[in-house]
């Protein structure tokens, strides 16, 4: 990890899980092996809390939760029970649930049956309090520009107008 204090936050997470009395299924502490630098093991913590902090909150680290739903629609509303929207995963090989689950997940990102990369034709954008817009492609520019139509007449006839978008604040 990038710094101590970053390290501290993954420690601090996976102890108020085990707190909470969530399962650590792999991981959960210092690799004894690596003793310079701020390593942290990847952790998978089982939780049945959708309102826990490990589900509720970003980490930034090498820690991710798990849990257990009983069905599509659970899973879909639990999804979208967050103040954060940046990227979510789909893997089923159900296509009415694949179109279902992109319609329905409130996430800038969509990624079914992969964990990415990003392309770059895409727009890499958040949704709720992840991302203040679109980044890298022409919809990033976008925010950055306010639409507005002309309508011209040259002639002293007056014919079918004539479409002039301008892109400029």
């Amino acid at each position: 990890m990038v710094s101590q204090n970053e390290r501290k936050t993954a420690e601090d997470f996976v102890q108020r899980a085990r707190d909470e009395g969530d399962k650590i299924i792999v991981g959960g502490s210092e690799p004894s092996r690596m003793k310079k630098g701020y390593f942290y093991e990847p952790t998978v913590i089982e939780t049945t809390n959708q309102k826990s902090s490990l589900i509720q909150e970003e980490i930034f680290g090498p820690v991710v939760p798990v849990m257990e739903v009983d069905n599509f629609d659970t899973a879909i509303e639990y999804a979208n029970d967050s103040i954060y929207g940046l990227a979510s995963y789909v893997f089923t090989k159900d296509n009415g649930r694949v179109f279902k689950a992109m319609h329905r997940i409130k996430f800038g990102e969509c990624y079914v049956n992969q964990v990415g990369p990003e392309q770059l034709q895409g727009a890499h954008t958040g949704f709720r309090q992840t991302g203040i817009g679109a980044e890298g492609s022409k919809y990033g520019l976008e925010c950055y520009t306010q639409l507005k139509t002309c309508y011209l007449d040259w002639s002293d006839n007056p014919s079918l107008p004539y479409l002039f978008p301008y892109r400029g604040k």
